[in-house]
């Protein structure tokens, strides 16, 4: 279970969040189903409703509707908003807490960090992973994994300057016995997103942080012989889930969680499209 609070000033608005808690069922995979409680009293977990408050005038309320896909494994959401009759998010900001089990951990990087090298090795985990630990990332054009970059306390990063950007994946092994908590940071993407695909086998991750069935609620576009290789953290290998236009998947539509990264071996190149917005 993972608490939230995020507030916002500007243009004379004040935004306050409600501080949420993600209680998450099913496989324990991050972002999977959960109920969403404020004071205990259940929210219906299709929408997040916000309160503003204006801090001129007339002290209004409004409300605005957030599909909350976005809140699962813990997402806060703050937007820039406009003084008028109507409030929209612009840009969305937020955090995820992503557990990581000793051992090995196949992850994704949910959020687009803007701050400068915001999406690299030595900002997105910097000190927090034990010595030891390291990060083995796949180059999905020419199929084989870059060099290690492993981690110490004494020297830092072998490679602090390796990017992890929304949308790939990376094996992360965290040293010891004890899971370690990285809370990613950053913009949630929006507009029209293309992760591209080679044949043979490809590590990625939603570029959106939300959690759903891979098809139905993430958008791609399933084509025969495509297969899907889930990773338990700190574990090993689910079954391979292969789809074929005639009896769909083998083991039932994939669930995928927020920052979780997995394989897609497919027998031609193609590309997974989404177009996403905030509304």
């Amino acid at each position: 279970m993972s608490d939230l609070s995020i507030g916002d000033q500007s243009s004379g608005v004040r935004r306050r969040f409600w501080t949420w808690w993600a209680e998450s069922v099913g496989d324990g995979l991050l972002g999977g189903p959960g109920t969403f409680k404020k004071s205990q009293k259940n929210i219906d977990t299709g929408w997040l409703t916000c309160e503003i408050a204006r801090t001129h005038g007339n002290n209004k309320k409004q409300h605005m509707r957030t599909k909350t896909a976005l809140l699962t494994a813990a997402l806060g959401l703050v937007g820039a908003a406009t003084v008028s009759a109507q409030v929209y998010s612009v840009n969305v900001v937020g955090y995820v807490n992503s557990e990581l089990k000793a051992g090995w951990n196949l992850i994704a990087n949910p959020l687009d960090n803007t701050a400068a090298n915001g999406n690299t090795v030595g900002v997105l985990f910097g000190t927090a992973l034990p010595d030891g630990s390291a990060v083995y990332k796949f180059d999905n054009a020419n199929g084989k994994y870059l060099d290690t970059v492993s981690y110490t306390s004494l020297f830092g990063w072998s490679d602090p300057a390796l990017t992890l950007v929304p949308g790939e994946g990376a094996f992360v092994f965290v040293e010891g016995s004890a899971a370690v908590t990285i809370t990613f940071v950053g913009d949630v993407k929006q507009g029209t997103l293309t992760t591209p695909l080679a044949a043979g086998f490809n590590m990625v991750s939603s570029q959106v942080p939300q959690a759903g069935l891979l098809v139905t609620d993430l958008g791609y576009v399933a084509v025969d012989g495509d297969t899907v290789y889930q990773h338990n953290r700190g574990a090993g290998y689910k079954d391979g889930n292969t789809f074929t236009g005639l009896f769909g998947w083998s083991g039932g539509e994939p669930t995928i969680g927020v920052g979780e990264a997995f394989w897609i071996q497919k027998e031609a190149a193609g590309a997974w499209n989404r177009t996403f917005s905030v509304q």
